[in-house]
Formats: structure tokens, sequence, C-alpha cells
């Protein structure tokens, strides 16, 4: 029948001149899986670079790594005998970045110096001393051992697996202890912590004003440059059969010109008369992806004059509304598997006084002209959690098929004519603020589900949640279909 196995990943990280014991360190897993997975129901998985990682780009070497298996590890083994590796970064090698990081975790390290003789092809002083500091670095930590001989090697590594593993504590954990153990915990600066943290809101989503100028005087200067025959088409003028034959001409609305007349007015910039020129720009009224049709030039200083408008907007409308919401004060949650086993179907209660939470639809919002300018994921990323190495983001714990239903109702509004630009605004806010709200005469309660949850992991709440700064505790019920006991606990400030 099938029985539930802990698994521990065990990270090996050497440099490539101990061949022989890497050899050694999966034989001695082996036989050691082979004596307690089926007696204890605990395994222990080796992981390393050549079995384990794979072709990607987009960071350094040892950065990747540490982002494909590295970090997800529970305990590691380091050997050194001749070589002490390539320096990354921040530390003298690999293996030393991977020993750190372990170690900042509080996780098992068992780490090993070889003291067996070296051909004459394998000496090398500048490599001997590295090794030397970094041992003597260690020393006094009683962090390692030294082995004459592999077989010597075999013995105390066998021996100390198995006296980490096989402690009371290890053997009631895998055989007793086989269950979620789920909690909350606060955010703060990207880690966790047990102290309830309130912050000032920071929507860290758009630039702020003075860069936005700057970037709006280098528009008004990069737009002149386009060679554009002076062809200028209005609006009215953009309707006809020959458009519905040729592609509909395109131009820059009134309104547009008005506000961007005014503000370089305001700016002390003199714009040319043919400054909002297209040329013979259209736009395909035949082709489903709508297409421009004209030269290089009058297709970029489209798109320039485009965003132009639309940093001219957030200067004057958006940067307002996030100067109001900067004045508010918020919290950022996640909840922690501590356990050893997934748990799903996951119900958090967070319990308020009345007046210390403010809800989402509460908060203040864009004037009412501006709300063309908000980007599908401006939303998100203005309140949204996004995940880091400690933690993951919300939508990481939902089945496919209610991210899937999620996405279906959020995409609606778009082809509704009759949907005006602020409700859009607002039903992408209950799409990111996905709590339920109950009150009574004095509480307000805040509920939020998890589909599932997997063991030693942190997810983050889908948004910041934002409260009063007098707020001093909160009080958190957590059931789920795996624990036997709701869960019952509090966060102080």
């Amino acid at each position: 029948m099938p029985r539930q196995i802990v698994e521990y990943s065990l990270l090996i990280s050497c440099p490539g001149d101990v061949v022989e014991e890497i050899k050694i360190i999966n034989d001695v897993i082996n036989k050691f899986n082979s004596m307690y997975t089926d007696t204890l129901g605990l395994r222990v998985r080796v992981k390393h670079w050549s079995t384990d990682s794979y072709a990607e780009s987009g960071a350094k070497p040892q950065q990747l790594l540490n982002k494909q298996f590295v970090y997800d590890c529970d305990a590691a083994i380091a050997v050194l005998w001749t070589r002490f590796g390539t320096p990354t970064d921040k530390y003298g090698s690999g293996t030393e970045e991977e020993i750190e990081y372990m170690l900042q975790m509080g996780k098992q390290v068992f780490m090993y110096f070889s003291d067996i003789p070296a051909p004459p092809s394998k000496q090398d002083g500048e490599q001997y001393n590295r090794i030397k500091i970094f041992k003597d670095r260690y020393k006094e930590r009683g962090l390692y051992f030294e082995y004459s001989s592999l077989e010597r090697f075999k013995d105390l590594f066998l021996a100390h697996l198995s006296q980490y593993f096989l402690t009371l504590d290890k053997i009631e954990q895998v055989t007793e202890k086989i269950e979620p153990k789920l909690r909350l915990k606060s955010i703060s600066n990207d880690r966790l912590d047990d102290k309830l943290v309130i912050s000032k809101f920071d929507t860290g989503a758009f630039a702020k004003t003075k860069q936005v100028k700057d970037e709006i005087k280098e528009l008004f200067a990069h737009i002149e440059t386009y060679k554009v025959a002076s062809k200028k088409i209005s609006i009215e003028d953009s309707i006809g059969l020959s458009s519905m034959l040729q592609g509909k001409p395109v131009a820059i609305s009134k309104n547009m010109e008005e506000i961007i007349t005014k503000l370089a007015e305001i700016m002390d910039i003199n714009i040319s008369e043919s400054f909002f020129d297209l040329g013979d720009l259209k736009k395909s009224v035949v082709s489903l992806d709508s297409n421009l049709q004209g030269t290089s030039d009058e297709q970029k200083k489209y798109y320039a004059i485009i965003e132009l408008y639309e940093k001219i907007l957030f200067v004057i409308g958006w940067k307002p509304f996030e100067e109001k919401l900067e004045r508010y004060m918020c919290i950022r949650l996640a909840v922690i598997n501590e356990g050893t086993k997934f748990d799903e179907d996951i119900d958090v209660t967070l319990e308020f006084k009345k007046g210390d939470v403010i809800l989402h639809n509460e908060l203040p919002r864009p004037e009412s002209n501006y709300f063309n300018i908000i980007k599908e994921d401006a939303v998100q990323k203005i309140f949204g959690i996004s995940k880091t190495i400690l933690y993951q983001d919300y939508w990481s714990s939902i089945k496919k098929s209610s991210v899937d239903n999620n996405t279906i109702n959020s995409t609606m509004y778009p082809f509704n004519s009759n949907v005006s630009e602020e409700e859009e605004y607002l039903n992408e806010l209950d799409q990111e603020f996905v709590y339920e709200y109950y009150e009574s005469e004095d509480k307000k309660v805040l509920n939020i589900h998890y589909d599932y949850l997997k063991h030693n992991t942190a997810v983050a709440f889908p948004t910041v949640i934002f409260v009063k700064e007098e707020l001093n505790k909160i009080i958190y019920r957590i059931k789920s279909k795996n624990m036997v006991e709701e869960v019952q606990g509090e966060l102080k400030v």
C-alpha cells in the first residue's frame, strides 16, 4: 500500500578533484536508504551540479545553481582535498558560498578535509593556501573532520549521517510527526519574522516624478528627430471607404494634442508645427492584429508620442494617487508549513479590531481621467507580494483551474464596452485582494484560502494588508485538510 516517506535532500558541494569521495557519498546514501526507508519511512536524496543542474542564462553560474537546487537542500556535505575552487561574486569559491548559505539558514553541514597525499600533478601552492585559510576559519567552530584514507572517509560519513538522521527527535519526527505544521509569519525586508512588522506603504511600481519629468524632456527632443512627411490627418478625416480598402489613417487625438501642448508650455519646451504629423501612417482594418502600415520613422514617432502622453498622465494624475497611498501603513504576511507533510484546503482567518484594518475598497482611487494609464499588471505590481528565495507568491499555491478562472474573469471586462475604466480598475483590485470579509460590532475578520502548501515551504499572502498605525496584534486561526486540530495564534507588533 502507498505510505508516507519523508525525504531530505543532501547537497554534495565539492571541487572537481574529489572524484572517489563523490562515489563513496552515493554508496553511503544508498546503503543508508536501504536500511531505513522501509523501516522508518526516511530517505536521503543527493543533489549535485552534474546531475541536478540544467542550461539556463540570465545570471552568473553560481547564482543559477543556487536557484535551481542549492536553496532547496536540507543539508550539505563538503569535501576538500587539493582544490578550493573558482571564486564567485561573494565568496572564494562556489563550495564556500554553498556552505555559508547552509550555515546561515541553520542547516546541517558535514565538512571533511582530505589528508591523503596528492600526486605532483595535483599540487598547487595557491589552492592549498586557500584551503588552509578556509580550514583555520572553521577550526574553532568544530565544524569539520579530517581523514587520511578513503576507507576512513566512508566510515566517518556513515557514522555522522546516522548520528544526525537517527537521533530520537528525527525518528519521532519521521515515525510519529509526519504531518503538516502551519503557522503565520510576518514579512519584513523580504525575510520572515515571528513579530508583526508594520511599515509605511511604498508602491515601488513606478519611477519617481523627477525621473519621469527627465524622461518627458528627452521624449520631446527625440520625437522631433523623426523624419516624417508633413501630412497631418485629423480623426474626422480618417473615416471613409478609402480607409476600409487601404487602411485607416492614424492621427493623434485632439485631446492628446492639447494635453501634450499644454505641458510643453508649462515646461518651457518649444515644439515644431509638425510635431504631431504622422505622414501616411495607417492602421489595417482588414488584418486581425490591426498592424500599423508606414515607414519605420512614422511608426516609431507614433509610439513615442503615445509613450509621452502616458508619462504626462503619470505626472499630473497617477503620481498624486501614489502619494495618497504612501501615507498608509501596511503589513505583509506569509503562511509557513514547518511540518514534514504537505497540506491542502487551507483556510487562514485573521481577526482585527474593527478600526485597525482598512479594506481595499476603502483606499483612495486615481482621478477619473487617469484610469486609462493603468496597465493590466499595475495593480498586482503595486499591491501584490512577489516571491523570493524564502517564500513563494500566493498564486503558486492555487491549483491551475482556480488561476484560469481568475484569468478569465479578469479579462472579460476589456471586451465589454459598457464597463468603464474605473470599473475595470476596481475589478483588478477585487481579483488581487481575494479575501473574504466579515464583521461584527467590534471586529473585522479576513479569510484567505490556499489550495495546497508543501512541507518546509512558506507562501505569502496575495497582497499587503492596510492597517492603522495603532495596531498592536492580530489573532489568527488556521484550518486545513491534514491537520487534526485547528491552529490558533497571534502576531504581536
